[in-house]
C-alpha cells in the first residue's frame, strides 16, 4: 500500500490512541451495564420496574382530600367521601352507630309491621300476634268511640240530661235500671214528655208476665154459692203465684167443702202436687189448695163450722206451667 501520504505517527501518538482506546471501551461497558440496570429510570419501561402507567381513575383519586371518611364512586373516575357516622342524612353508620339509633329485631315489633293498612284498633290476642277492631258499631265486635255510645245508648246520671221525644223507653228498659246498682245520680230534666212502650208481649215470650184476672169459681162440693173478686198474678218462668179473695157460702155445717179456682195463665195439671197454696177465713180458719187435673184448676178445701154463713177467703197459691 501507498503509505507515502500518511502522517509520521510518533509511538507517543500510537500510545495515547491505545489508552484512549481503553477508556473507550470502559465508558461502553459501564453504559451497557446502565442500560441493562432495572433500576434505571431513564430507559426501562413501567413493566419493567413495576410500575403503574399513568391512569384518569387514579389520577381522579389521586385528588381526594385528606377529609376522614368512606370513598364513594359517582361516576366514571369519579369521587367523593361519606362521613362515618350519624351526623348527617348521607353519612354512613357503623355498626354501633346502628345499635344506639335503631330498634334491634323482636319478635313483637315484626308482628306489629305485618299488620295491614285496614283502619281500627289494634288489639293483641296472643304472644307476637296482632289483629284489628273495627271502630264504629257495624259489628258486635266494633268498639265504640264515645260519641257511637252517645248515640246508641241513653246517658244515665248526668244532672240535668235532657230526654227529648226521640228517646223512647220500654217499661223493661226502666226497671232494668230500677234497683241498687242503677240510680239517677240527680235530678232528670224531660224537655218533652218521653214515650214508654209496652213490652208485655216480649216479657211473655222470656216467660215474664203479670196482671190481674178475674177467676171462675166451681161449685164443687157443698157450695150454696161462691163470688170471685179480681185477683192479681206473676210469672216467672214456668211458675205462677196468684193471690186473691173469694167469697164462699158453704150448704151444710161441719163438711168437707170444695171450690175450684181457674187459672190465669193455662196448665194441664195432672197431679194435686202440681198446685199448692193456703186460704184463710177469719170466721171459719184455714183452708188448702191444691192441684185438680180434671178440669186443670186450683182447688180450694176446707171444712166448713157449725155456723154457716157466706165467708171471705184470702188466699195464695203457686203452679208450675205444664
Amino acid at each position: 500500500a501507498d503509505l507515502s501520504a500518511l502522517e509520521t505517527t510518533t509511538e507517543a501518538d500510537i500510545a495515547a490512541l491505545v489508552v484512549l482506546q481503553a477508556e473507550l471501551d470502559a465508558a461502553e461497558a459501564l453504559l451497557a451495564a446502565h442500560i441493562a440496570d432495572t433500576g434505571n429510570p431513564h430507559s426501562v419501561t413501567a413493566v419493567q420496574v413495576g410500575a403503574q402507567p399513568v391512569d384518569a381513575t387514579l389520577t381522579a383519586l389521586a385528588a381526594l382530600n385528606s377529609t376522614a371518611g368512606l370513598v364513594e364512586q359517582t361516576g366514571a373516575d369519579a369521587f367523593t367521601k361519606r362521613a362515618l357516622g350519624v351526623a348527617a342524612g348521607t353519612s354512613v353508620p357503623t355498626r354501633a352507630d346502628a345499635d344506639a339509633r335503631y330498634q334491634g329485631l323482636d319478635a313483637t315489633l315484626t308482628a306489629l309491621a305485618a299488620l295491614n293498612a285496614t283502619a281500627g284498633l289494634v288489639e293483641q290476642t296472643g304472644a307476637d300476634a296482632f289483629t284489628k277492631r273495627a271502630i264504629g258499631v257495624a259489628a258486635g265486635t266494633d268498639i265504640l268511640t264515645r260519641a257511637d255510645g252517645d248515640g246508641r245508648y241513653d246517658t244515665l246520671g248526668s244532672a240535668a240530661a235532657a230526654l227529648t221525644a226521640a228517646n223512647t223507653y220500654t217499661d223493661d228498659e226502666l226497671a232494668a235500671y230500677d234497683d241498687d246498682a242503677h240510680t239517677w245520680a240527680s235530678a232528670q230534666t224531660f224537655t218533652v214528655a218521653p214515650v214508654f212502650t209496652d213490652q208485655s208481649g216480649s216479657r211473655t215470650a222470656l216467660g215474664l208476665a203479670s196482671g190481674t184476672y178475674t177467676p171462675t169459681l166451681g161449685n164443687i162440693a157443698n157450695v150454696a154459692a161462691s163470688t170471685a173478686s179480681v185477683c192479681r198474678y206473676m210469672r216467672i218462668g214456668d211458675i205462677v203465684t196468684v193471690t186473691g179473695r173469694i167469697a164462699i157460702d158453704p150448704t151444710a155445717a161441719t163438711t168437707q167443702t170444695d171450690v175450684s179456682i181457674s187459672l190465669p195463665v193455662a196448665s194441664a195439671i195432672a197431679a194435686t202436687t202440681d198446685c199448692a197454696g193456703v186460704a184463710n177465713s177469719q170466721a171459719i180458719g184455714v183452708g188448702v189448695i191444691f192441684g185438680r187435673a180434671t178440669d186443670d184448676t186450683a182447688l180450694l178445701r176446707f171444712t166448713s163450722t157449725a155456723v154457716v154463713s157466706n165467708e171471705n177467703w184470702y188466699f195464695t197459691f203457686m203452679y208450675s206451667v205444664l
